[in-house]
């Protein structure tokens, strides 16, 4: 097993990219300095411009897309967050979930039990993960309802193996 020379992180863990014996987290984390934030807003806002504002957000209610969507308000956006909804909706995340519809339309996918507990099973058994159909799900979801809603534009937050390792 080999380790990121930064952080330690061990190159077993799935989908996680080295250069140069260090992984992607660090190689990311240490260009953030270098990044022109002011010019990449005025990137968004002009792409936003090009789509009348009309934007998705993913969203499981947490910290990450609230404040994306919180975000894109303030920049003036038409703002729909779309949640995949989970087998198991704990009250914090209901609350989490009611909580962004104080500021945004939200949508809510919510899948047939029966249905998902089928996929479930599967997701174990054949990918080694329950979860697998809450991440089809979350993936797919805001592309079907943009298409339906001719809303072309979709935020998702940051990319897990770029930020975390």
């Amino acid at each position: 097993m080999n380790r990121c020379k930064l952080c330690l992180i061990p190159d077993t863990r799935p989908d996680t990219q080295f250069v140069d014996g260090v992984c992607t987290a660090c190689v990311n984390y240490a260009k953030r300095p270098s990044i022109d934030w002011d010019a990449r807003r005025a990137e968004l806002k002009q792409l936003l411009d090009r789509h009348d504002g009309r934007c998705i957000v993913p969203s499981s209610g947490g910290k990450d897309s609230t404040y994306q969507v919180l975000t894109l308000l303030e920049m003036g956006a038409d703002v729909t967050a779309l949640t995949a909804r989970t087998c198991h909706l704990t009250p914090i995340g209901r609350a989490n979930i009611d909580n962004l519809a104080r500021f945004a339309r939200t949508i809510e996918v919510v899948p047939n039990m029966t249905v998902r507990a089928k996929l479930n099973r599967l997701g174990l058994e054949m990918v080694g993960d329950i979860s697998w159909p809450e991440h089809v799900s979350i993936f797919t979801a805001p592309f079907r309802v943009g298409n339906d809603l001719g809303i072309p534009l979709i935020f998702y937050g940051e990319c897990p193996q770029e930020a975390y390792g």
